[in-house]
């Protein structure tokens, strides 16, 4: 494993752990951080030692990455879509990107 991949995949799962805590609590208080640290601890010196093929422990860091990334976007495309009771032809519309033409007036009430 080369250092510097393996050190950013640890950073940028670090900075999605920040994402994921509540603002009052501190990511190295978590358990998900201090297992990741021990794990990345414990595999840092060589994979060959336990017979692990080199890039099985750094293709693991890359998909818990990839799923807390997944899990983020899946909250901001939930709060986003997710129904808030009925909603206005024009707020659905608007949803989905189009536009509501402007509604008609009749000529009549335009009198000269």
């Amino acid at each position: 494993m080369a250092p510097n991949s393996v050190l950013s995949t640890l950073r940028q799962i670090i900075r999605e752990l920040r994402h994921s805590c509540r603002k009052n609590e501190n990511v190295r208080d978590l358990e998900m951080y201090k297992y990741t640290l021990e794990q990345f601890r414990k595999y840092q010196v060589t994979d060959k030692k336990l017979c692990k093929s080199q890039e099985e422990m750094k293709y693991l860091a890359e998909t818990y990455l990839i799923y807390l990334q997944s899990v983020k976007e899946y909250g901001e495309i939930y709060d986003k879509y997710h129904g808030r009771g009925e909603r206005s032809t024009a707020e659905a519309a608007a949803l989905v990107g189009l536009n509501l033409p402007k509604t008609y007036q009749d000529a009549e009430n335009n009198v000269f």
